[in-house]
């Protein structure tokens, strides 16, 4: 057992001691081998309950930021270099009717501005907990949790539609963590195809929001069945709006999968909805089509004018810095393949904005040295016009690096 299980596991006996039944053996009037025979048992049930993973992430990231009507002299500060080593220790530990997670980080970084106002390096590292999580068990279709957690779902590839609390999915570069929010959470399971939770969104955690952060209520009715799945996710923002989110899918035969996400105003209004499909051939590769339809989207040209006041400049902004899509109609088509040779892992997206004549393009490359070892580039290069949504803030990116896990 390494330092780290032992430390928790000295820990989960100080803690959750408190929890264990009056009938483990701390009767006054047991014998001392009672007690030690006792005491190891607990110490080997915490011990077996414990799970640990520590990975470390590093890479290099090259950019070339654009002078724009969106971006003039690099405004927005966006970096030409950086360089970046990630600490990123998972713990879990299970006790009968307890759960705790937690996950701390350490990340160091240099970055360098060639461009704008911020035109310097400069380096730092910082400390913090990513995610964190409290959930006990209250009887076996009933459990209450607390944290901070990266809530995700939905089946699509660009963003998640339906998800009232952060509709970023991390999918367009897996080496970076999505940032956990502030969760609490009552889930029941009546039954093997139906979960109802009761989530309420209490604080924003790391995330950094356009906005004032206001609370969000959620239920969330998922229903499972044969070849089929489906959500419904009513929600309501403390001063804000009340929403409709749902997704879907269905298994039209072994290779071929439709499905669809999206969200809807109580009133009816502003709809968002994705569909999509994949289809897997049989010498592996899957390829998947989706379009999103954003009514509340700005299809004014050029850019420019979706941010100017009275025009849904502040929507512009929301939406921008919270799903990173501005216009109204989206098209992706996308090629991925795992396990090729058993080393490989390839995904090819292009994203057509509908609205202007701008593309974006997405490569995600993985080559496992090991069964710890990856190695990883992650490439965006985006076309179009200085005044486009795709081409006003990056020409490309392209990230470099190694993840070790162990």
């Amino acid at each position: 057992m390494t330092g780290i299980q032992g430390f928790f596991c000295v820990l989960g006996v100080v803690i959750l001691g408190y929890f264990t039944p009056a009938d483990a053996g701390t009767e006054a009037t047991e014998a001392a081998e009672s007690k030690s025979d006792s005491s190891s048992a607990l110490m080997e049930e915490i011990r077996s309950g414990f799970y640990s993973r520590i990975n470390i992430v590093g890479f290099g990231l090259v950019q070339k930021p654009l002078d724009s009507p969106l971006n003039p002299n690099n405004a927005l500060e966006i970096v030409d270099y950086q360089t970046e080593l990630d600490f990123r220790p998972d713990f879990n530990l299970k006790y009968r009717r307890l759960e705790l997670a937690l996950k701390p980080r350490l990340e160091g970084r240099w970055q360098k501005w060639n461009r704008g106002i911020r035109k310097r390096t400069e380096g730092d590292a910082e400390i913090f907990v990513q995610e964190w999580l409290v959930r006990y068990r209250v009887m076996d279709p009933l459990f209450i949790s607390y944290g901070r957690e990266n809530l995700q779902w939905g089946p699509s590839y660009l963003l998640s539609v339906s998800n009232p609390f952060n509709p970023v999915n991390g999918r367009n570069n897996p080496q970076l963590e999505v940032p956990g929010l502030d969760y609490g959470r009552v889930v029941w399971v009546p039954g093997p195809e139906w979960t109802a939770s009761f989530i309420v969104n209490t604080g924003k955690g790391r995330i950094d929001l356009p906005e004032t952060f206001k609370r969000t209520y959620a239920l969330k009715l998922d229903y499972v069945g044969a070849g089929k799945y489906f959500s419904l996710i009513p929600s309501h923002q403390e001063r804000g709006q009340t929403r409709i989110g749902f997704y879907g899918g269905w298994t039209l035969s072994d290779a071929a999968l439709l499905y669809t996400e999206g969200q809807v105003s109580e009133a009816g209004k502003n709809p968002r909805v994705l569909v999509g499909g994949t289809y897997t051939l049989e010498l592996g590769p899957t390829l998947g089509l989706e379009y999103f339809r954003k009514q509340d989207g700005c299809d004014r040209e050029p850019i420019l004018l979706c941010f100017t006041p009275g025009s849904g400049g502040t929507a512009a902004r929301h939406s921008l810095a919270r799903e990173g899509f501005i216009r109204k109609d989206y098209l992706m088509l996308q090629y991925l393949q795992s396990r090729i040779q058993d080393i490989f892992n390839v995904t090819v997206r292009w994203v057509r904005n509908l609205n202007d004549p701008s593309n974006a393009f997405l490569g995600i490359f993985g080559y496992e040295l090991s069964d710890h070892i990856q190695l990883f580039m992650i490439s965006n290069v985006f076309e179009g016009g200085r005044k486009t949504e795709f081409r006003s803030f990056l020409a490309y990116s392209v990230m470099l690096g190694m993840s070790y896990t162990f």
